[in-house]
């Protein structure tokens, strides 16, 4: 149906067999126009969700549900998992790294943000050797224009409070009649 309009189709799946021999299948497409009422008109087999995904990158737990195996989920007994052959699929980067001579700190470069949810630290357990894992993602550009103008905000905050500390507090300013030096 795609190559009746002209469009390529380019699609992921996983077909998923559980414990009670049901059979479910997940499938990612790109889209095109009226790509739902083409899938609803072609599948005849139960019911057809379409859910339209957002270009923010943050396709994580789409992932984790996609490729959702019996050692992830114990509701599974069988999956399977396939995609097209036109699919353009980046080698990863790799680097390697023989040591870390800045452990307790991780530098974000700037237009991106490291996700909370997807930090790890722990220890190996075949090597004993510590690890990290952790995601960085890519900030929008009117969202670096806010992160960068909350950051300036900061810093003037911070030594707006720095120059106040240094001052002695004066009567009548809530010390109840003492004079403090923070330092």
């Amino acid at each position: 149906m795609y190559k009746r309009q002209g469009y390529e189709v380019k699609w992921l799946r996983n077909i998923e067999v559980g414990t009670k021999n049901g059979w479910h299948i997940h499938l990612v497409i790109n889209r095109i126009p009226d790509a739902d009422l083409i899938l609803r008109k072609a599948w005849k087999y139960g019911k057809v969700d379409i859910r339209h995904l957002e270009a923010d990158g943050e396709f994580r737990d789409l992932a984790a549900y996609i490729t959702k195996t019996p050692k992830t989920d114990n509701r599974l007994r069988e999956t399977s998992y396939s995609h097209s052959r036109n699919l353009p699929i980046p080698e990863p980067e790799k680097k390697e790294y023989h040591r870390w001579k800045t452990w307790k700190d991780i530098k974000v470069p700037e237009g991106y943000y490291l996700d909370k949810n997807a930090f790890y630290e722990g220890i190996n357990p075949v090597t004993g050797h510590r690890i990290r894992s952790y995601t960085l993602i890519r900030l929008e550009h009117q969202q670096q224009e806010g992160e960068r103008n909350l950051l300036k905000d900061r810093k003037k905050n911070r030594k707006r409070k720095v120059r106040q500390r240094g001052k002695p507090r004066e009567k009548g300013g809530g010390g109840h009649g003492r004079r403090e030096q923070r330092i």
